[in-house]
């Protein structure tokens, strides 16, 4: 089966594994006294977490967690290939989405509240209108140029250096709000599926990727050779058009893909599963190399 490696097909495999996610959630047996037994993180310090069923076999409660790292597994393969196909840095798009979200959510107005960002626009000036992850490095510049999505990075990069350390800086920006006690599993799988909605949303209208093999009008005279027998751009490409429209786009897209992915690392981390996922991570990427190399 070949998979389709474009900006749609991308995320809709990472809405197929938020929709995994979701079954899972529906599985999980809420445990009034979790939170008696959970770290300052809001992780679980019982090894057995019991999120999925309320079984004290501690064989149920592995399987269980197995096959939740499994669809974690699958679902950051899958936003890392989003930020391939759309030619982004997925480690700037969290790291610069992480800040905004510091201003948009400032310590000493949102503690310990649920509230949305535009409950604190008077105070921050961040409206619905006016985000931007773009660094502003001309004032009397309006142009949106934004060098630092040039280089991706690869998987293998991602899970080795940044997994754990975004874990850990999500998590000490949710303590610093006092939104650890928000955070249980099922409430940050609907966030995600919210923030996944809003990231296909971006693109539903972009019409599909036309791979047109006709190439008979190779043979036609000059003088026919015009714009209608030229193939159209893909559109991973026409996202990169230099104009003002395709980078306001493509920074729209960088914001919700790292709002979905911020959300799935969170998850991670509450349901204490960091280094299961890590190792999976890891020996799938080994998998895929020795295929490559057969």
């Amino acid at each position: 089966m070949t998979i389709v490696n474009d900006p749609r097909s991308c995320i809709l495999r990472v809405g197929a594994n938020a929709g995994k996610l979701c079954q899972l959630a529906n599985e999980m047996i809420p445990d009034s006294s979790r939170g008696n037994n959970s770290g300052g993180d809001g992780s679980s310090s019982n090894s057995s977490k019991k999120l999925f069923c309320d079984a004290d076999d501690e064989n149920i409660n592995l399987e269980s967690e197995l096959v939740l790292v499994e669809v974690l597994t699958d679902l950051f393969i899958a936003l890392w290939a989003t930020s391939q196909s759309l030619k982004l840095n997925w480690i700037y798009s969290i790291r610069s989405k992480i800040k905004l979200n510091a201003k948009k959510y400032p310590v000493e107005h949102c503690r310990g509240k649920a509230g949305k960002y535009t409950e604190y626009s008077q105070f921050t000036g961040i409206t619905t209108t006016n985000q931007s992850t773009v660094p502003n490095t001309n004032s009397s510049n309006t142009s949106l140029d934004n060098t630092n999505h040039q280089n991706v990075i690869s998987l293998e990069y991602f899970t080795a250096e940044h997994l754990e350390l975004l874990c850990g800086d999500i998590t000490t920006f949710a303590i610093e709000r006092e939104w650890v006690q928000y955070h249980q599993p099922r409430n940050l799988i609907m966030a995600m599926l919210g923030e996944v909605g809003e990231l296909s949303e971006l693109l539903q209208y972009n019409g599909e990727d036309e791979y047109n093999n006709d190439t008979s009008h190779e043979n036609n005279n000059e003088g026919n050779n015009n714009e209608n027998n030229e193939l159209p751009l893909l559109l991973m490409d026409r996202l990169q058009l230099n104009d003002e429209n395709s980078k306001k786009k493509l920074d729209k897209l960088s914001q919700e893909l790292a709002d979905v992915t911020i959300y799935a690392l969170r998850l991670v981390t509450v349901c204490n599963v960091i280094q299961p996922l890590k190792e999976s991570l890891q020996q799938k990427q080994q998998t895929n190399n020795n295929k490559q190399q057969s």
